[in-house]
């Protein structure tokens, strides 16, 4: 049996997000035109993902 972790996933949605630090979606909304956190967009059903990295990046500063 191999020794490994497993990892969050890299990717959160929005409400994830905002439940995790407790603010509204406009706010996270803002924080990614400020460049504070980086999002990507699913092509298929324009779904906003957000990164993980820099979601914990902005929770640490």
């Amino acid at each position: 049996m191999s020794n490994y972790k497993t990892e969050e996933p890299a990717l959160f949605t929005i409400s994830q997000v905002t439940q995790k630090l407790n603010c509204e979606r406009r706010t996270i909304m803002s924080l990614i035109h400020e460049g504070k956190l980086k999002a990507k967009q699913n092509h298929i059903r324009g779904k906003i993902w957000i990164t993980a990295k820099s979601l914990n990046a902005y929770v640490e500063s």
